[in-house]
């Protein structure tokens, strides 16, 4: 019984490698306003910089595709698990110069994740079709969009997640973004202007667009106000893309055999009892 209740016997849990693979697939925005200087870390992007960074060394053995978003999607890498690799590439990540346009669209990248994640084994085809894998989206963006065209929903990509994170970046008071091209003998030198009021143009965080992204993809959003918390989400984000595969606790608990043996004395026991009676009612009879 002692044996039954601590566990005796007990074999270790599953080994990382015989976990199924971890395969995330990395959104990053690089519009402009993620050069908006209202974070700790000197903008948007260099934030972000710091917290995947963070995230790769926390989830080292997974594999990693790398999409960076704004008036282009680019594929910047494709399936690697070399965490150096992926982090250099993070590291070059840069938004693009501020233009007229048809305005930035957190949707953008739609079409080419869903591309990705809908391949027989996910983001590259490195691996075998039948490989066991747990896809997860990493969704970096301040959550801006400036077009006037609604935005599509992110729910066509929760069927080939098994769990997603959604990471936002800038404050609702809003920040300056630099812009190194405007002639600094003009007013507001070296930041971008609004044309329709001819001063400095204010980017500002939309958080409720982000988590909504998030309830669409069934995952986590989680508002980066500083450097903290990374790991906690990587343990988390993990731990839901396990959710489905089956408890090693089913597999490796002996109190079956604990149990056998008990059963085994207590019929010993019983018999034992059985022919005392036995021999006192032998007793009794004369």
């Amino acid at each position: 019984m002692l044996a039954i209740v601590t566990g005796v016997g007990d074999r270790p849990g599953t080994e990382p490698e015989d976990a199924p693979l971890l395969d995330i697939l990395i959104a990053v925005d690089v519009t402009a306003s993620m050069s908006a200087q209202d974070d700790e870390a000197g903008s948007r992007l260099a934030a972000a910089h710091r917290d995947l960074a963070r995230l790769v060394a926390a989830l080292p053995s997974a594999r990693y595709t790398l999409v960076s978003f704004g008036s282009q999607v680019e594929v910047e890498l494709r399936a690697t698990s070399d965490p150096v690799a992926i982090r250099d590439e993070i590291d070059q990540l840069d938004v693009e110069p501020p233009a007229p346009g048809e305005g930035t669209r957190t949707d953008r990248a739609l079409p080419v994740l869903q591309d990705l994640l809908a391949g027989p084994d996910g983001a590259g085809g490195v691996l075998g079709a039948g490989a066991d894998m747990r896809r997860i989206l990493v969704f970096v963006s301040d959550g801006e969009q400036t077009a006037d065209t609604d935005r599509r929903s992110f729910s066509v990509l929760a069927r080939d997640l098994h769990a997603s994170l959604v990471l936002g970046y800038g404050t609702t008071e809003g920040g300056l973004m630099p812009d190194p091209n405007r002639d600094e003998r003009t007013a507001g030198a070296g930041l971008v202007m609004d044309p329709a009021t001819e001063r400095p143009a204010v980017s500002r965080f939309d958080g409720p667009d982000l988590r909504r992204i998030a309830e669409e993809t069934e995952g986590a959003f989680e508002h980066r106000v500083g450097p903290g918390g990374i790991n906690e989400l990587a343990e988390a984000v993990q731990l839901q893309a396990y959710d489905t595969t089956e408890s090693p606790e089913d597999r490796r608990q002996l109190a079956w055999m604990w149990s056998l043996l008990l059963l085994g004395l207590l019929l010993i026991e019983l018999r034992v009892v059985w022919s005392a009676f036995l021999a006192d009612l032998r007793v009794i009879r004369p």
